[in-house]
């Protein structure tokens, strides 16, 4: 049976980062410790709060700061401001107000992204990395990975369709015509789908946050246009003083991208990858103990 998870300990009261151009990012810290470390959340688009079950004991050890991106749900910009470079200089602002030399970053997701190309600008100012079901450090471009990412696509869409979504729908009651249902029935049904994505066990959908209003179409679009169409970051990775440590379910969107990952952490000397067993794009969720281990472990023996 899942565990049922907590609100994070020693909550500090929320600030405001406010950026050059006037946006102002929703801050939020919690937690004890020496040090602080920067919590990136994925997207574009999405916002902090899906993540806090993440980090239940890791407060113990570290001050935890979330912040929403700009042009997410609590960070709100207008999307002529919004794009990839702006993130960037977001978290050196952050970095600057926290006082610190170096940030110590967590990342999951597209935030991986985000925590690459700031390291690629600002290698100075980063010591410990953790990457969460992250995304690769480059743009695929030889064979190998153009083939492995289409066995990706193909498992990838099996895993959305598999078998055990719709008999949990079925097991909720909700296997009625649509019109049929409440709107909380929808919601959850909904979320049943959306557990399906990024779950391994399904049945754990009742713990899955995130979505429907606290995702922001317009920012994900804003930054994904400002997107570089081609980008490696592998150097930058491999020339990083300090471990990066990757955690990654064996079920990420499927039972093929961890491949990907696996490769290219090969290529890089100083990458330590662990590989939780029947889990999903958020692994906290399907096996929360293994991952809870694994990412104090990273943390302590990067900062």
């Amino acid at each position: 049976m899942w565990r049922r998870r907590n609100v994070l300990a020693y909550e500090r009261p929320e600030w405001y980062l406010n950026t050059p151009d006037t946006c102002r990012l929703f801050v939020q810290e919690y937690g004890i410790g020496d040090e602080y470390v920067v919590v990136l959340h994925g997207g574009w688009g999405g916002e902090h709060s899906y993540l806090l079950d993440a980090f239940e004991g890791v407060e113990e050890h570290f001050v935890l700061v979330f912040y929403d991106q700009r042009g997410s749900l609590r960070s709100p910009c207008p999307s002529e401001l919004i794009s990839v470079d702006k993130h960037v200089q977001d978290l050196e602002c952050l970095r600057e107000q926290l006082g610190v030399d170096r940030l110590n970053i967590v990342a999951h997701s597209m935030g991986t992204i985000l925590a690459m190309m700031y390291l690629d600008r600002y290698p100075e100012r980063v010591k410990g990395l953790v990457f969460i079901s992250p995304s690769a450090p480059r743009s695929p471009f030889e064979k190998w990975e153009l083939e492995l990412l289409e066995r990706h696509e193909q498992a990838k869409q099996a895993f959305f369709e598999r078998q055990e979504i719709d008999l949990e729908i079925k097991r909720q009651g909700l296997d009625r015509e649509w019109d049929e249902l409440s709107d909380k029935e929808k919601t959850n049904a909904w979320r049943i789908r959306f557990a399906g994505s990024n779950l391994y066990h399904v049945e754990h959908w009742p713990q899955l946050k995130g979505g429907q209003i606290f995702f922001s179409q317009e920012a994900a679009e804003a930054a994904l246009r400002s997107m570089p169409r081609q980008y490696d970051f592998t150097s930058a990775l491999a020339r990083h003083p300090w471990p990066i440590h990757i955690i990654e379910g064996d079920h990420d969107f499927g039972p093929v991208y961890v491949e990907y990952t696996r490769q290219w952490v090969s290529k890089i000397g100083n990458a330590r990858l662990t590989v939780i067993r029947n889990a999903g794009h958020n692994p906290w969720i399907d096996s929360p103990d293994e991952f809870t281990t694994a990412l104090i472990e990273a943390l302590l023996n990067t900062t």
